[in-house]
C-alpha cells in the first residue's frame, strides 16, 4: 500500500518533471544565483522521539511505567502476541538489533522522510478498545519507514533515496566517470558546496513549494528544513571577495566571461527530534548559515566556501536531499503492516476537536492560556549547557549572565558585541524558534535577542541585513473564550 498522504501525491506529474529538468540543469552546472528569498513549506512537519536502540525503540514505555509502549498496542489492537512482537522490534530496531548506530540513524532518517510525507497526527485514535495517542501513531509511522527502507535496501544495489541526496550520501559517485544516473559536479562522498546547497534548496523550496532534508556535520540522520530566509546577498569584486574571505571560494573553472563573488547570509529553521514532549512549533531550530561563490553573469555558480564561526561549524550542512515520492513496503519478515499504521493514521485527521489538539491536552494536563504560548525554556536550556564555558566567558569579560534572563544593559552592549564568546552564545539563541517566550520577571527573550541583535550591528563589523522577507510578528493570539472538548475517534 502505498502512503496515503497529500505532501506526495500533491506532486503530480507535470510538477515532478519541471523540477527534475530544474535539478539536472543545476548538475550540469545550469545554477541561477537569485531564485527565491524565502521559502516556507505549506505545513509543518512533525518532530518525534527519536526511539533509540537504547531504550528499545518503539518497546519504549514513553508516556508512563504503567502505560503500554507504542509496540504493545499496535499488538493488542491488532490481535498479535504482544511479546512476540516486542521481540521482533527488539531485533530489528531495538536492544538485540546487531549495529547501534545503523539502527538509530536508520530510524532517525526514516522520521525525517515520514514527517514531511504523512500528515501529523491531531487526536487520539482507539481501535479494538486500545487507545492510540498521536505519538504512539507517530512511532509506528517512523518504524514503518525504516523497515521499509531495509526491505528497499536489500533489494537494490543503490537505495533511490540516495539518487537525489547532494553530499556525503551521494556514494554511488564515489568514483569518477560513473554516470549510472545523473552527474553531479560536486561529485560523492564530499561535503556539499554552497553553491549546489543554494541552488538545490532555492529551486525546490522557493520555487516549486517542495520539502528538503538536510544532514549537518555533527549530525548523522537527515532533519527537515521548514523555511528559509535570504537575510543578506553581496556581490563583490573577485579582488574585493578575496580580500575579505580569502581565495577558497575561486573555482577551477575559468570562462572567457567576468565574474564576482555573491556573498550570502541565510537562515533556515528545522525540525528537531527531541525525547520531551513539546509541541512542533517548539521544536523548530534556526540556523544561520554564510557563504561565498564565484558567478558568471549572474547565471552561473560554482562551488564556492562556507564561512564559518567556532559558533557554526558543527552546524554547516555536508548532505542535502530532495525526498522524491516512494513507496512505502511492508516488510514479508514483520507482523507490522503499512495498512493498519496508515489506517490509525487516518483516522487520526478525522478530530472533531479543533485541528492543534496537543498531547499534553490528550493527558489531561492543564494548558497556558492563549494570550501568552508557552515558552520555549528546554531548548534555551539545552543552549546555555552546552555553551556554558563561553557562557562563563562572557561573563567574566563583560559582567553579563545569560541565565540571569534579565534585560541587557545599554552600557554593556558595546563591551558583549565585540567579545566572540558572547557573541557565539548569541548566535546560538538565534537559532532557537522562541515564538512569544516570556519568562519570569516579564522578560521577554524574543525582544531582548532581537535588540541586542540589532544594536550590534553598530558595534561589529557585520553589515546590516538588506533582505528581510519575513519580518517577526508581534501579534498576540487571539484569545478563546472556551475550549472544545477533545475528541478521540474510535476504529470499528
Amino acid at each position: 500500500m502505498a502512503n496515503p498522504n497529500m505532501f506526495s501525491l500533491a506532486w503530480g506529474p507535470e510538477r515532478l518533471g519541471k523540477l527534475l529538468q530544474t535539478l539536472e540543469g543545476l548538475e550540469s552546472g545550469e545554477r541561477l544565483v537569485t531564485v527565491a528569498g524565502a521559502g516556507r513549506l505549506s505545513f509543518a512537519p512533525w518532530s518525534d522521539h527519536p526511539w533509540p536502540r537504547g531504550l528499545d525503540g518503539i518497546n519504549h514505555r514513553w508516556k508512563a511505567p504503567e502505560e503500554p509502549s507504542p509496540a504493545e498496542k499496535y499488538a493488542t489492537a491488532f490481535g498479535l502476541d504482544v511479546r512476540a512482537f516486542q521481540d521482533e522490534i527488539s531485533r530489528t530496531s531495538g536492544k538485540n538489533a546487531t549495529t547501534r548506530a545503523a539502527t538509530d540513524i536508520g530510524l532517525q532518517d526514516a522520521w525525517g522522510r515520514a514527517s514531511i510525507e504523512v500528515e501529523p497526527p491531531q487526536c487520539a485514535v482507539t481501535k479494538n478498545g486500545v487507545t492510540f495517542y498521536p505519538r504512539d501513531i507517530k512511532a509506528l509511522v517512523s518504524q514503518l519507514y525504516f523497515q521499509s527502507n531495509r526491505v528497499v535496501e536489500r533489494r537494490n544495489t543503490v537505495r533511490p533515496r540516495d539518487i537525489f541526496r547532494y553530499g556525503r550520501e551521494y556514494r554511488h559517485k564515489c568514483k569518477p566517470k560513473r554516470n549510472e544516473f545523473y552527474w553531479v559536479d560536486n561529485g560523492g562522498c564530499k561535503d556539499i558546496w554552497p553553491s549546489m546547497f543554494h541552488d538545490v534548496l532555492l529551486n525546490t523550496m522557493g520555487r516549486f513549494q517542495l520539502p528538503v532534508l538536510v544532514r549537518f556535520a555533527d549530525e548523522q540522520a537527515f532533519v527537515p528544513i521548514r523555511a528559509y530566509r535570504v537575510r543578506e546577498m553581496r556581490s563583490l569584486s573577485i579582488n574585493e571577495t578575496i580580500a575579505e574571505f580569502g581565495s577558497s571560494f575561486r573555482d577551477r573553472y575559468n570562462p572567457s566571461v567576468e565574474s564576482h563573488g555573491s556573498v550570502f547570509t541565510l537562515e533556515i529553521d528545522w525540525v528537531l527530534s527531541c525525547m520531551e514532549d513539546l509541541d512542533d512549533d517548539l521544536l523548530t531550530m534556526r540556523t544561520t548559515l554564510r557563504y561565498a561563490f564565484e558567478t558568471w553573469t549572474r547565471l552561473f555558480a560554482r562551488e564556492g566556501a562556507w564561512l564559518l564561526s567556532n559558533a557554526s561549524a558543527t552546524l554547516t550542512p555536508v548532505s542535502l536531499e530532495v525526498p522524491l515520492p516512494l513507496l512505502v513496503e511492508d516488510d514479508p519478515a514483520s507482523s507490522l503492516r503499512s495498512s493498519h499504521v496508515f489506517e490509525l493514521a487516518e483516522a487520526a485527521q478525522s478530530c472533531e476537536s479543533r485541528p492543534e489538539t496537543t498531547e499534553r491536552q490528550l493527558q489531561g494536563q492543564p494548558q497556558p492560556q492563549p494570550q501568552r504560548p508557552r515558552c520555549n525554556r528546554l531548548p534555551l536550556d539545552v543552549v546555555l549547557d552546552q555553551s556554558a564555558d563561553r557562557v562563563q566567558q562572557c561573563h567574566d569579560a563583560t559582567g553579563y549572565s545569560f541565565r540571569s534572563l534579565l534585560s541587557m544593559r545599554e552600557s554593556q552592549l558595546p563591551a558583549v558585541c565585540r567579545n566572540p564568546d558572547c557573541i557565539a552564545v548569541i548566535e546560538r539563541l538565534r537559532r532557537i524558534e522562541y515564538r512569544d517566550c516570556v519568562v519570569s520577571d516579564e522578560y521577554d527573550v524574543v525582544a531582548d535577542i532581537e535588540k541586542v541583535v540589532t544594536s550590534c550591528f553598530r558595534f561589529m563589523d557585520v553589515p546590516e541585513p538588506i533582505y528581510d522577507p519575513e519580518p517577526p510578528s508581534t501579534t498576540q493570539p487571539a484569545v478563546t473564550p472556551e475550549q472544545p472538548p477533545i475528541a478521540v475517534t474510535t476504529l470499528l
